[in-house]
């Protein structure tokens, strides 16, 4: 019998219909018309992924392996026929809970939870999992032979923050990734999916994207997930973890800001403002912050810089955090009020204007 993955590829020609879905709208290069993210295109194994400003999907290509959806700041790419809610609720509780793309029989009694392929995984899904399960293992047997190239060094990064964040709120760290590199290429039984509903929901849901529920706001299922699993866990036991490449996020701002606002206008997310009242501040709220750093990319001054400690208390919170702040002063030519002065009591732009006439004037 023909392998199911085959058929679903060979469907794919036909058709030229991806299993992932794009929502344009989402795109940091759409919003912005320019080049400023290309982690689809540098995660897809199946080199499905081709950008020209906004990405596109090559239908015959693409494999439905969902890595994409991760790695996507904003949210813009999901699954057609699968979300990351029909996995989490799929679980049962009190089990060891195996994740893996393919039937396996090497782990008894445990509850077989298929995924399109372990990079889906997220780190919210981990800890919701493992948060119910008695161990949670993710089978990366074979992952090394994989067409689709994996990074299992990034899923075990996944692995590590999701058990840091578990043993912060006294929770056992069950979470592992089995790997067995000696063996060849594992057959793929359905990629993933149940064969029948499988392409049942390819031919009937196309162009729905279920991975995002509210096009209101670019925050991905995946932060959502992330943000909710962290919430749920009951009463913390050490407040801060250390995080290098995310998924969580913190900023600080050094004394060569002006308070300009740039960076707080140009956030998608809204994760930093700018507030004014007797002083003028720059607030940030970590729950909000996706990790697509155009707020430092935009920084003229080079003033805003990533910290690797989190701290899992302002996450539950969600309140404001103030990152710098100045009095307001007013300008002795504009008369406008502004946050810092440069010299002679003016602000930026009436000293820019001086200095020019000044210099026509010699």
């Amino acid at each position: 019998m023909a392998n199911l993955f085959n058929l679903v590829r060979a469907f794919g020609r036909i058709s030229s219909h991806s299993l992932t879905s794009i929502s344009d709208e989402r795109c940091l290069n759409r919003r912005y018309n320019r080049m400023l993210c290309n982690r689809c295109e540098h995660v897809c194994g199946a080199d499905a992924m081709s950008l020209d400003i906004v990405p596109s999907i090559d239908g015959a290509a693409c494999t439905g392996c969902g890595v994409c959806v991760n790695v996507c700041p904003t949210g813009a790419f999901a699954l057609r026929d699968i979300s990351k809610e029909n996995i989490i609720s799929s679980i049962e509780e009190g089990k060891t809970v195996v994740f893996s793309c393919r039937s396996i029989e090497k782990f008894d009694d445990a509850s077989y939870v298929p995924v399109p392929c372990i990079g889906y995984l997220c780190e919210g899904m981990l800890i919701k999992a493992a948060s119910v399960s008695e161990k949670v293992i993710l089978n990366g047997a074979g992952c090394d032979h994989c067409k689709l190239k994996i990074d299992t060094d990034a899923v075990q990064r996944k692995i590590n923050v999701a058990n840091a964040v578990l043993g912060s709120f006294g929770k056992i760290r069950n979470l592992e990734l089995s790997v067995d590199s000696t063996g060849d290429a594992p057959t793929k039984d359905a990629f993933g999916r149940k064969s029948i509903d499988y392409l049942r929901n390819v031919t009937g849901d196309r162009g729905q994207n279920r991975e995002s529920s509210d096009e209101s706001s670019i925050i991905p299922v995946t932060h959502t997930l992330l943000i909710d699993a962290i919430s749920s866990l009951g009463r913390l036991v050490d407040d801060v973890i250390r995080l290098e490449s995310g998924p969580l996020y913190r900023f600080k701002i050094m004394d060569t800001c002006d308070l300009c606002g740039i960076c707080a206008a140009i956030c998608p997310t809204g994760a930093l403002r700018l507030s004014e009242d007797k002083d003028r501040s720059i607030e940030f709220n970590i729950s909000f912050c996706i990790g697509c750093d155009l707020c430092m990319d935009v920084c003229k001054n080079d003033a805003i810089s990533h910290v690797a400690d989190i701290h899992l208390s302002d996450v539950i919170s969600s309140d404001w955090t103030s990152l710098i702040s100045s009095e307001l002063v007013q300008c002795k030519s504009c008369k406008r009020h502004i946050a810092s002065i440069k010299k002679d009591d003016l602000c930026p732009s009436c000293s820019l204007e001086q200095d020019i006439e000044r210099q026509f004037l010699q």
